[in-house]
């Protein structure tokens, strides 16, 4: 009678820790998802090597999450059944070393997880642990409102590009429309060959699945140019319109003037060209200490400026003219 009042009073104390641990620690399990549903969550006592079993129905082939948390660094085992025989049709170890494994130690819980695909159906789950142990155990079904970060996008030939599962879901397979355009790894690695335009089709373990147009351009700049409406009144600005890499390797920029001010530009000092990637790391700059300009008031003009390739800060092959930013500044 007194180690089943010490075993309660253990499972009790689990229960708190963990109840704290979803208050002040942050979910960071690799395999969460918003939007997902809980199947089943038992906090109960396990003695070594005695299997626990719980039923469970799917209505639909889903991702499913197991999440295990005990008071004590141990491995355990999940096995999914057939209700007819007991024949595992899947099984996960949940080992000690998992890279899923954490540790919260403020609070001294241990906690595991990994994630599974099921079809429809009746099962059976079979829980079972190294150790005697407390134990607080989690199965989620991944919510079916998968999808990816991207439905187009636009890629450098040369460049690549990643797609990612959001909103639950995991990514079986991916394939290429037209692969003299773009090629595709299974883990959504994009990769640009050609311009032109292809599908990336990506099959879920869920059974779902989900497309992404991509076309593949040359390596060059291309924005809209802006004139006296697209500035505020009373200012001056530089914006770029076209780039693009010529024979030498230099980058020649175009740009816009706009004068939505009074009086007119006559020349421009202190001439700067700031090139930055996508991840905002600078790529190139080029100062010139005056730069011709004549832009009467209220008036815009366009201008075209080289940057010789010594001013570039990396290789012309590692530099995504289509994705970058241009910043011209200088004083009027």
């Amino acid at each position: 009678m007194r180690k089943n009042v010490l075993n309660n009073i253990r499972t009790y104390v689990l229960v708190l820790l963990i109840t704290l641990a979803s208050l002040f620690v942050q979910h960071t399990t690799a395999y969460a998802a918003s939007g997902s549903t809980t199947l089943l969550n038992k906090v109960s006592t396990a003695t070594a090597n005695s299997p626990i079993r719980y039923n469970f129905s799917l209505s639909k082939k889903s991702d499913i999450v197991f999440t295990m948390k005990t008071n004590e660094r141990i491995g355990s085992t999940i096995s999914v059944k057939d209700p007819t025989h007991d024949t595992p049709l899947q099984t996960v170890y949940l080992s000690t070393v998992s890279e899923n494994m954490q540790y919260i130690k403020e609070l001294g819980i241990y906690k595991n997880s990994a994630k599974i695909n099921l079809d429809a159906g009746d099962y059976v789950l079979e829980l079972q642990f190294e150790n005697d142990t407390n134990f607080d155990f989690t199965m989620e079904q991944v919510s079916s409102g998968a999808k990816l970060n991207a439905s187009k996008l636009t890629i450098t030939k040369g460049f690549t590009s990643q797609i990612k599962v959001v909103n639950g879901g995991t990514i079986k397979s991916c394939a290429s429309s037209n692969k003299s355009v773009t090629t595709v790894t299974n883990k959504g690695k994009i990769t640009a060959k050609k311009n032109g335009t292809a599908t990336i089709k990506v099959k879920l373990t869920s059974g779902k699945t989900l497309f992404c147009k991509v076309t593949v351009v040359g390596n060059r700049f291309k924005a809209a140019k802006a004139d006296i409406q697209d500035i505020p009144y009373n200012t001056t600005e530089m914006r770029a319109y076209s780039a693009a890499f010529d024979k030498k390797g230099n980058i020649v920029v175009k740009f816009m003037t706009v004068n939505n001010n009074y009086g007119t530009i006559s020349g421009i000092s202190n001439f700067k060209v700031t090139m930055k990637n996508s991840k905002k790391n600078t790529t190139a700059v080029y100062k010139k200490a005056s730069f011709a300009a004549s832009v009467p008031s209220y008036k815009s003009a366009a201008y075209t400026v080289t940057i010789p390739k010594s001013c570039l800060k990396t290789s012309k092959d590692k530099i995504d003219l289509q994705t970058s930013k241009f910043v011209i500044s200088g004083k009027f």
